[in-house]
């Protein structure tokens, strides 16, 4: 069973091309990295998995087209916090999703506590740091539970002790079988996670794999500038 398959995938905005004729193919579960410069697609290309945007092509989740059904059973992608309103808790944010999904308290409390959450939980989103916030997301995306997991630049631009937490919780993911994208605009953070990675280059999908550090930046580095 195939994981993600992209098949012939065309999308523009607003005049711009962003997706041409574009292939991707996940075959197996495992962590990947998805890394291009901002606004070359990142968070359109999960809003297209996910069926949020229209595009012609084919896109097919555990070999079925993509319907809100399946989407909802399959992927985890929680939208960036900063979308959420400020004056929410982080708790509140989370016991409304939860609610939604029916995952009991003591499971709430179990993850938030995993990702440090629990520290500033009651905190106002408004208040928190980069760090908080991508830890908040995290989090959800744990108590969802789902085989596909959309990460939107969860380790960028944040705090060290974040970063760790985060890293050290996709990787879990990743031994538990789960399959993981991470999506970056600072490919030499994707090292601690993985090696393999999607750049966004020329209105394509290009796989890079099997490679280091080195690697990964010299193909990342031509993507960013192209």
């Amino acid at each position: 069973m195939t994981i993600l398959s992209i098949q012939h995938l065309n999308f523009g905005f607003r005049g711009r091309t962003l997706f041409k004729d574009a292939q991707m193919t996940i075959p197996l579960p495992g962590i990947f990295g998805l890394a291009a410069p901002a606004g070359s697609g990142k968070t359109t290309l999960f809003n297209l998995i996910s069926g949020l945007l229209p595009s012609t092509g084919v896109i097919r989740l555990f070999d079925t087209p993509i319907t809100s059904a399946v989407v909802s059973q399959n992927v985890a992608y929680v939208p960036n916090t900063d979308n959420a309103a400020g004056m929410l808790r982080g708790s509140d944010y989370v016991a409304l999703i939860a609610a939604a999904q029916r995952i009991t308290r003591q499971r709430q409390t179990a993850v938030l506590h995993t990702l440090g959450v629990d520290d500033f939980a009651r905190q106002r989103l408004s208040r928190y740091t980069p760090g908080m916030r991508q830890r908040l997301q995290m989090a959800l995306v744990l108590l969802l539970d789902r085989p596909l997991n959309l990460l939107d630049e969860p380790l960028d631009d944040v705090d060290p002790a974040s970063l760790t937490t985060i890293c050290d919780a996709i990787s879990r993911l990743g031994r538990a079988g789960k399959t993981v994208i991470v999506s970056t605009g600072q490919p030499d953070k994707l090292v601690a996670v993985t090696n393999t990675l999607f750049v966004l280059t020329k209105q394509q999908i290009v796989e890079v794999s099997g490679g280091g550090i080195d690697d990964l930046t010299t193909a990342t580095d031509q993507s960013f500038l192209n």
